[in-house]
């Protein structure tokens, strides 16, 4: 059965469940941490998130994916398939660029190393050259390139190893920068909730919401191939291992945060995400 956390602001907790208080208690503070960790803009002191006295009625979805869910920003709802944790892929690299950006001191020119990842997708950067680190940010985040987020991983790689225990997400592991490594690990839950933390940076949103990427006068194509099409961002990922993932931001003001995982190919998760759009719509929880 889908689980479903549902948090609210300044809402009652007398006559809970005392399961239900501490799960929402433990999704409570996941969302106080997001927000005060990496805030994109201060956080008014009055917000505040608790459980509220029920599980809301299950929407009547149907995502043929092993795994997916919903985030609503605006009443702080989550909608999930299950908890379980898989591998995460390119998700990844969401991690890695927040970790960069946490580091202040980042330099502005980035030194290619010698050894660089192989597999696809790749942007070709030269060994020994100096690439900007606006450049690495956004050919990890646009274009998904495996040699940009290896990249990025060396300004401040050790963040990203230790984001997972600092926001609470503790279905969520990561090993290494790119999403090449299986063993990146995370759950719906958490993963919406890295979405949530990723939009909440202009410069992130920004960037997860473009077509393309521009290096040296070529033009590489984001992943995500529903840009425009119903999401407004924000990023694939795919290994055979792991199948592959949408996290998506919808164009609707306001705007939810969706997630498709685990599907056996990638073309399948664009069609599953625009079936689980259309079922939101009509359902009148997601706004034209």
């Amino acid at each position: 059965p889908d689980t479903i956390f549902n948090t609210e602001y300044f809402s009652h907790n007398q006559g809970h469940n005392p399961a239900m208080i501490k799960i929402g208690a433990l999704t409570a503070l996941t969302l106080i941490l997001l927000l005060t960790n990496f805030p994109a803009k201060p956080v008014p002191a009055q917000n505040r998130f608790s459980y509220s006295k029920s599980i809301i009625n299950k929407p009547a979805l149907t995502v043929d994916a092993p795994l997916w869910g919903v985030y609503i920003p605006q009443s702080g709802q989550i909608i999930s398939s299950s908890q379980d944790a898989i591998g995460i892929a390119s998700l990844t690299k969401l991690f890695t660029a927040l970790a960069a950006l946490k580091n202040t001191s980042h330099p502005d020119q980035l030194l290619v190393p010698e050894e660089l990842p192989t597999p696809a997708p790749l942007i070709g950067f030269i060994p020994k050259s100096n690439i900007t680190f606006s450049d690495a940010l956004q050919a990890t985040l646009i274009s998904s390139g495996n040699d940009a987020a290896a990249i990025l991983g060396s300004v401040n790689f050790s963040a990203a190893r230790e984001l997972p225990q600092q926001l609470g997400l503790t279905a969520t592991e990561i090993v290494e920068p790119t999403g090449l490594n299986p063993h990146n690990i995370s759950s719906v839950q958490n993963m919406l909730l890295i979405g949530a933390l990723v939009v909440r940076n202009p410069l992130l949103k920004e960037i997860v919401s473009q077509k393309t990427f521009t290096f040296e006068n070529r033009v590489y194509s984001s992943t995500n191939q529903l840009l425009g099409k119903g999401l407004s961002g924000i990023k694939t990922g795919y290994l055979p291992e792991t199948g592959a993932h949408l996290l998506g931001l919808t164009e609707s003001d306001p705007a939810i945060i969706t997630l498709v995982m685990g599907t056996p190919t990638q073309a399948e998760r664009f069609q599953q995400t625009s079936l689980l759009l259309n079922q939101l719509l009509r359902q009148g929880i997601l706004q034209n």
